[in-house]
């Protein structure tokens, strides 16, 4: 699964709903209700991130609470520079007007909508092709990478680009060997990517199999 999200507090609910949202639009969700803020059930967590692109922490608090822990704890371990995405959900420092809780969790963002586009938002994936100092095309704001790569790779075609020995590069991991596939098939025959996937393994099995070189920079080439 690609995105995990961390509840503490009363969300749950929202959560779920926002879950439900999401998957009628191919996201699967890992939720996660944490009992307690402190100790940190590392463990856990560190599970959530290893197995995820993306994590959300949600809550009904401001920063400094079990979000800011959270990723304070994540920062110790280095998870961040292999690639991961965090964002922290929390009440924002404004006055809210007295109203029906629906209205004012909806105005503070924590609603089931607010959560699952915080989700799409963070989900996105860029990727671009170059080849001879030249960008070739890109492929920007998809919620799957295997998607901003063939929307590059349709770019270049129409714009006549040769992809033979192109290179490509990511703004996150590859979570499975589909990319490293299709760039192949291609063309493309250099690959620079984070790395820090679970499955790290299995891109790398596939490009030296097929004679794809590949470079795991362990830290993220641009953000969006």
């Amino acid at each position: 699964k690609k995105v995990a999200i961390l509840n503490f507090g009363t969300r749950l609910e929202e959560c779920k709903k926002a879950s439900e949202i999401l998957f009628k639009k191919g996201i699967d969700i890992t939720i996660i209700d944490a009992r307690f803020a402190k100790p940190l059930d590392e463990k856990l967590i560190m599970e959530a991130a290893n197995n995820h692109e993306v994590l959300i922490s949600i809550e009904e608090g401001s920063v400094g609470g079990f979000g800011s822990h959270v990723m304070q704890f994540l920062t110790d371990r280095g998870v961040f520079d292999k690639g991961l995405k965090f964002r922290s959900m929390i009440l924002p420092d404004i006055f809210i007007d007295q109203d029906t809780p629906e209205k004012m969790y909806e105005k503070a963002g924590l609603d089931s909508l607010s959560i699952a586009n915080k989700i799409q938002e963070t989900l996105n994936s860029n990727i671009v092709l170059a080849k001879n100092k030249q960008l070739l095309a890109s492929g920007t704001g998809q919620t799957s990478r295997v998607d901003a790569l063939e929307q590059a790779i349709d770019k270049a075609k129409k714009f006549k680009f040769d992809l033979t020995s192109a290179a490509m590069a990511s703004d996150a991991f590859f979570p499975f060997p589909d990319c490293v596939s299709i760039a192949h098939k291609a063309g493309i025959q250099s690959v620079i990517q984070p790395g820090g996937s679970i499955k790290d393994q299995d891109s790398i099995d596939f490009c030296n199999e097929n004679k794809v070189k590949m470079v795991l920079t362990g830290i993220r080439h641009f953000k969006h």
